[in-house]
């Protein structure tokens, strides 16, 4: 996972509406993009964090039950499963949803946490194999 920072207006309205379009496209138009019918599956996400908490009990974080920093190769004595982020206004986690032979990276399975304060606001984009 790694942490991006100095997101801008413009390119958060560009990813809006690249979203926006690409969801009418898949749902609406029921456009398959893969060259042999076969299914596809998400690579990559990339998830943009448009506003701040209110504080840091306000909830909204993006949960992650079954990773772990040992299992992430960070370093820390909290050996845990499971860990929450929320990134903060202009920031974006990465992380990959598939292992490099094509399997699922159950490490990547996760959730957005209900809000308890405030609203949250978030774009994501995807990179399909």
């Amino acid at each position: 996972m790694m942490l991006i920072k100095g997101s801008t207006v413009i390119m958060v309205y560009f990813l809006l509406l690249f979203s926006f379009l690409f969801k009418i496209l898949t749902t609406y138009l029921s456009l398959d993009f893969t060259i042999d019918n076969e299914p596809s599956s998400r690579f990559l996400t990339l998830l943009i964090y448009l506003n701040d908490q209110e504080d840091e009990n306000s909830g909204g974080e993006t949960a992650f039950p079954k990773a772990s920093s040992e299992s992430l190769g960070l370093s820390s004595d909290d050996k845990t499963m499971g860990f929450k982020v929320h990134a903060g206004k202009g920031s974006a986690i990465l992380f990959y949803n598939l292992l490099q032979d094509g399997n699922g990276d159950y490490l990547s399975l996760h959730s957005g946490l209900p809000v308890l304060k405030g609203e949250k606001w978030a774009c994501n984009l995807w990179v399909w194999a």
